[in-house]
């Protein structure tokens, strides 16, 4: 499931979800918190990383493959 935040907290944001089993039902305050804190977690670990060097490893690949 992929989701996209444009504003950051439950105060902002008002979900509705339809199931076939519970019908109509707006997510709590608490519960979008809960998936804006994934959000946000996961672009962290992204943006992280993006601007981490490349593991040594990488390198060692690189030359092996380039000596070939």
């Amino acid at each position: 499931m992929a989701y996209t935040v444009v504003e950051s907290g439950g105060k902002n944001i008002e979900v509705t979800m339809m199931t076939k089993d519970a019908g109509l039902r707006q997510l709590e305050e608490a519960e979008i918190d809960a998936i804006v804190a994934e959000i946000e977690a996961e672009k962290a670990a992204a943006e992280a990383a993006k601007k981490a060097p490349p593991a040594k490893d990488t390198y060692v690949r690189f030359l092996l493959f380039c000596i070939t």
